[in-house]
């Protein structure tokens, strides 16, 4: 079976056998009877111990099918240690032999030692998740963690955690998570990629800062929103960038927000738009909890993220309503903000545009790109009709539970009765009707 470190080929091999260790069970001890006076035989000697123990060679196969295993589960990792440790043509030449065709193409003494540190990184990072692994999907007693550049207002601090809180009492508090929040100001933004760095490193998840500023897009990604969003104040914009960005096989929600301009700048936009971004975001770590593989491509298929309008429009549906519930109840501060059904009016048009300037199509097929916002309109408005014509109930209680024994598609039935392409009929017949009329499914 190929070894392949881009197509995450499954390995024969797994963890690292443990020396196996056979002792040999001990004569029984034997009593002579003579004329003479009785006497007992010495004991017998017990054999020692064998051990059989791995060869070095067996040991490096055996950490390549561990390697390959892990990327086989989505870390790119050792993708880039090997490219860095060993060169780029060597790191290719891996990529197609399997584990066991190495001792035919070994590398050099120098390359082997390089391509063993990656291994053993690796060996160590799988270990350290292993102890998070059995808490995944369930819900946790720990409250999250937020980290936040210097410059971030401690009252928008407030208003974020106020809304990640409340939405863990809604749908249940799933954890590990981390939440990191970039600022204004580049030099912050730069001390708090540093943060984010040195966090991995103390959980395990990277080897070194240097790895983590090299290879995880986070760093990047507070210095790039830093700039974004201070323009967009300059400008008098809201908006921005948030998202949950794993990590499963670290056994971590984890998180990374620009800067809360609606929380921070309630003049520009009200900061209930900000809550429910939160809202949104921590929606996905809910979906991400009951899907237990940890491997990439079936998470997406799970997800449904070959068209984002299941996965992004449940999160906005859930999200628009669900903070809409905490504010309305008083678990959220208050905050001036168009009714729900005017809202949700707004996507109507979205959708109802872009199906006049696509004829013959559904909003369906949308991916993420320039049309993504209208695959979530369209998604939230689609979880709207699944939850008036079934109960807002079964997506949680029905849908999820199923998903990891039936499937994307299968839990899609099982829930609603139809399948998937049906649905979509039938849904795009209802969303041609006026707005007034649609808007009168909504809670």
């Amino acid at each position: 079976m190929a070894f392949s470190l881009v197509a995450g080929c499954p390995s024969s091999g797994g963890e690292l056998a443990a020396p196996a260790t056979t002792t040999a069970a001990p004569d029984a001890g034997v009593v002579e009877t003579t004329a003479v006076p009785a006497t007992t035989a010495a004991p017998a000697t017990t054999a020692a111990p064998t051990t059989t123990t791995l060869s070095d060679e067996d040991k490096f196969i055996n950490g390549l099918e561990n390697a390959a295993l892990a990327v086989e589960q989505g870390d790119n990792v050792f993708i880039n240690c090997t490219v860095e440790a060993v060169g780029i043509d060597a790191a290719w030449s891996l990529l197609d032999m399997a584990p066991d065709e190495y001792l035919d193409n070994p590398l050099s003494v120098e390359d082997e030692t390089a391509l063993t540190a990656c291994i053993d990184d690796i060996a160590v990072r799988r270990e350290t998740a292993a102890h998070l692994d059995a808490s995944w999907g369930a819900t946790v007693s720990t409250s999250p963690e937020f980290f936040y550049a210097s410059d971030v207002p401690e009252y928008s601090q407030s208003l974020l955690e106020e809304a990640l809180l409340a939405a863990t009492a809604l749908w249940g508090n799933y954890g590990p998570l981390e939440y990191w929040v970039a600022g204004l100001d580049v030099a912050a933004a730069e001390d708090l990629g540093d943060q984010f760095c040195a966090k991995r490193v103390e959980l395990g998840n990277l080897s070194s800062v240097a790895d983590c500023l090299d290879w995880d897009h986070t760093p990047n990604f507070f210095v790039e929103r830093a700039i974004d969003s201070s323009e967009r104040i300059v400008n008098g914009w809201g908006g921005g960038n948030a998202g949950r960005n794993g990590n499963r096989q670290w056994g971590l929600h984890l998180y990374s927000s620009s800067y809360p301009i609606c929380f921070a700048e309630p003049s520009i936009c009200p900061f209930a738009d900000d809550q429910k971004t939160v809202f949104h975001e921590y929606f996905h770590a809910v979906q991400h909890a009951f899907i237990a593989t940890a491997n990439w491509d079936l998470r997406d298929e799970l997800m449904h993220r070959e068209n984002i309008w299941w996965s992004e429009g449940g999160a906005e549906y859930m999200a628009q309503v669900g903070s809409q519930e905490m504010r309305d109840s008083g678990v959220l501060t208050a905050s001036e903000w168009a009714p729900l059904p005017e809202r949700f009016g707004w996507m109507i048009w979205d959708i109802q545009e872009w199906m006049s300037d696509n004829p013959g199509q559904s909003p369906s097929t949308i991916g993420y790109g320039d049309d993504g916002h209208v695959a979530y309109s369209y998604g939230a408005w689609a979880h709207a009709y699944l939850a008036f014509k079934f109960s807002p109930g079964v997506l949680l209680d029905t849908f999820y539970p199923g998903l990891n024994e039936l499937g994307w598609e299968g839990a899609f039935a099982n829930t609603y009765g139809m399948n998937s392409a049906d649905f979509i009929v039938e849904f795009d017949e209802f969303m041609a009707q006026p707005v007034d009329v649609l808007v009168e499914i909504l809670p």
